[in-house]
């Protein structure tokens, strides 16, 4: 995540510092920074510390930046401990049904960033991040993308974080993803898979997650599985993050669907 790393902390804190809404489990916020400047979007960031266990999710978060990057998504964000003083004993995020498309005139090159909310400070473990997803052009938005010209590159990243972004915390890098990019004229979209775990120490109190999308205009990500950040779950990571060979078998189910459709339009 070439552009991430040119991102300042002080610029990492200042958009966390606009996601802050104190109120109840909020499933996370989305910042975006890119080309076009920052903004944040979906219920904001609170602190959660010793509240116990949840799970919420926050449906048809949207996001547009004025160089033309559209994102929507679902999130969800599952705590489990935090119980009054105890430790967290997990703390995931998950992203579905994101798609990412270049609606503007040129190329752009964008991070975006996915905060939890504050827990107590989590055990020792692991942690993961990973994504699966299909590269494509417009149209359609929200569905596999389309063939033709596409010049598309993704990567994921995910920081450990020991005091509260924005409250004086710094994010720490921890896992970034293998980058990806594809170029199709015409062609059937290309499918991409990206993981990476390692071990992590205790004493985590948030997860800031990052994807920097590199699209050419008219260019499309959609992630109909997760985009999954963990820290210290890696049976909710390896349940929702596919095998190469599934990914595989989804490029070949694509490949068909193509032909199939040159077929009925002769």
């Amino acid at each position: 995540m070439k552009q991430s790393r040119s991102v300042s902390i002080c610029a990492l804190a200042t958009i966390a510092l606009a996601c802050v809404i104190p109120k109840p489990a909020s499933a996370g916020a989305l910042c975006a920074v890119g080309t076009a400047g920052f903004g944040c979007a979906g219920p904001g960031v609170a602190n959660l510390s010793g509240l116990g266990a949840l799970s919420a999710t926050t449906f048809g978060v949207s996001f547009l930046l004025a160089d033309g990057l559209a994102v929507s998504f679902d999130i969800n964000e599952t705590i489990t401990g935090n119980l009054g003083a105890g430790a967290t004993t997990s703390a995931v995020i998950r992203i579905t049904n994101l798609v990412a498309a270049d609606v503007g005139l040129g190329n752009i090159n964008d991070n975006i960033y996915l905060f939890s909310d504050v827990f107590n400070p989590s055990i020792a473990g692991t942690a993961g991040v990973g994504a699966i997803g299909i590269y494509g052009a417009i149209p359609p938005i929200g569905v596999i993308p389309a063939g033709g010209f596409y010049a598309a590159s993704s990567q994921a990243q995910m920081n450990y974080v020991f005091a509260p972004v924005g409250l004086g915390g710094a994010p720490v890098l921890s896992l970034t993803t293998p980058s990806t990019f594809a170029i199709g004229n015409p062609a059937v979209p290309f499918t991409f898979y990206e993981w990476a775990r390692s071990p992590m120490p205790g004493g985590v109190v948030q997860l800031v997650g990052g994807l920097n999308f590199q699209l050419a205009s008219g260019s499309e990500i959609y992630m109909p599985g997760s985009l999954i950040i963990d820290e210290n779950d890696p049976d909710a990571f390896n349940s929702e993050a596919p095998e190469p060979t599934s990914v595989a078998g989804i490029g070949s189910g694509l490949v068909a669907l193509a032909v199939l459709m040159r077929r009925r339009r002769r």
